[in-house]
């Protein structure tokens, strides 16, 4: 399946003026504030000091080494964009400046933007998303218990500055956190500075503390953002959010969807899905009700219990752990063993109580979605699979209604789609042998007739 990478390389040469600027565009631009660089980029508000995307580039093939090794931001995906639109015609004079980056481990703050110019197209404010780093992470989860953190601020700042220093209107991108930093600086800047904010984009970010919610300035500006998640997001719908949101089809699923480059594209846009899966759904809830049951103070406790662990044992970035692993786990669990009594009780309440509810919940659907049987007619009444479904429509139903299964991968023939079924459902199958199309689908129905509900009853015992 088709991906970002797969529609710059197929558009490259298509120049702004014979097609304008579409929503994978946008992303792609977003994805140059992972790769932009201090030591290229100009830290000034003035596009006269702007560097190019070529400049990027060519500081990244000098020290391409260095920067692989040692930070999480360039997987082999994004460095193959890089390299894709430095060298096309359509982004190829792209140029960047006002890069601030600011990384604070005592007082736990992590933030980066920079300015992006697309010459007689547009300009864009990129905000990154969470990084590599601990305190990253840490400052991620404060949101859940504080109305705003410190990188927050921060986005504040800049986008006033940006605003102040130079001039025309902007659109306003972010990924993740930086979805998130996008949102909450535009309800916060100057109103004055607001209406030359064009549109705000944002890919898999959480929602805002529910005080923002209720501001003024957020609903001056909820109706410029167009929020974009996979299918099966779990970031996506973290914090409170009612804005318009885009469902993406991706491949794999939970928060492996998180990376844009697992997004499925369609043409010169995304692949649009009707609606999250269940289980997106079903986390949210969960969540949700979850956070209710706790106070500011013991989500506090819980995140500071938890990312103090690493501290404890000296990891400052996650990808510390590429070096002696083993010890660096053995290590961290010896910290967990270490907690305060009083601590350790609240987090394992707490956790047990998350996997509670998502249980109990996932029970409930179930038991909400079991087959309704009419008793008169003494037949299902709900979904049934004809003797004469192929093997991809009884996937396709399979996917329907058991979405963590199927996922979104394509199937093109009856034979693959007899393979991909044994292979998702072999939990349920065991090892029996299906020897050709017609006892596959018997054995199939068998084992989740539950589900498909192709079963007939005769008995009075049948659910109404």
């Amino acid at each position: 399946m088709p991906n970002i990478n797969n529609y710059i390389e197929k558009y490259k040469n298509i120049s702004f003026r014979r097609r304008g600027l579409t929503p994978l565009d946008v992303m792609a631009i977003n994805e140059i504030s992972y790769v932009a660089l201090s030591e290229v980029v100009s830290k000034e508000f003035d596009f006269g000091k702007a560097c190019g995307i070529k400049d990027i580039l060519n500081y990244y093939n000098e020290h391409e080494k260095e920067l692989k090794t040692n930070n999480i931001l360039f997987p082999s995906k994004r460095v193959k964009l890089l390299r894709l639109m430095a060298n096309s015609r359509r982004f190829r004079d792209i140029e960047l400046c006002a890069y601030r980056e600011e990384l604070d481990i005592l007082n736990e703050v992590q933030f980066c933007a920079c300015i992006v110019k697309v010459p007689f197209v547009a300009d864009f404010i990129t905000f990154r998303g969470t990084d590599d780093n601990v305190v990253s992470w840490k400052e991620d989860f404060k949101m859940s218990y504080l109305s705003k953190i410190p990188a927050q601020k921060l986005a504040c700042k800049y986008l006033n500055e940006a605003l102040d220093n130079l001039n025309g209107s902007f659109i306003l991108t972010g990924h993740s956190k930086g979805g998130n930093l996008a949102v909450y600086s535009a309800a916060c800047v100057d109103e004055s500075l607001r209406e030359r904010i064009e549109r705000i984009y944002t890919y898999d970010a959480p929602g805002v503390h529910e005080s923002v919610v209720e501001s003024e300035g957020y609903r001056a500006i909820k109706s410029k953002v167009i929020a974009y998640v996979p299918e099966d997001t779990v970031v996506g719908v973290l914090l409170e959010t009612d804005v318009q949101t885009v469902v993406i089809k991706s491949k794999l699923f939970g928060v492996m969807q998180h990376i844009v480059y697992n997004w499925q594209i369609k043409g010169h846009d995304f692949d649009k899905a009707k609606k999250r899966t269940d289980g997106s759904i079903l986390f949210e809830k969960a969540l949700k009700q979850w956070m209710k049951n706790y106070t500011e103070e013991e989500l506090k406790v819980i995140c500071d219990v938890a990312f103090d662990l690493f501290a404890d044992i000296k990891i400052v970035s996650f990808l510390e752990f590429k070096d002696e692993f083993h010890k660096k786990v053995s290590d961290l669990i010896k910290a967990v063993k270490s907690i305060d009594e009083n601590d350790s009780k609240l987090i394992n309440k707490a956790f047990s109580e998350l996997m509670h509810i998502y249980i109990s919940l996932a029970t409930e659907k179930l038991k909400n979605n079991k087959p309704k049987f009419n008793k008169n007619k003494k037949q299902h009444t709900k979904d049934k699979i004809s003797e004469k479904h192929s093997n991809i429509e009884l996937l396709e139903l399979i996917r329907s209604k058991l979405p963590f299964i199927g996922g979104s991968q394509e199937v093109d023939n009856e034979d693959n789609a007899l393979d991909f079924i044994k292979s998702k459902i072999s939990f349920i199958t065991g090892s029996q042998a299906v020897d050709n199309e017609d006892n596959a689908l018997d054995f199939i129905r068998s084992k989740i007739s539950f589900i498909t509900g192709s079963q007939t009853k005769d008995d009075e015992d049948v659910v109404e």
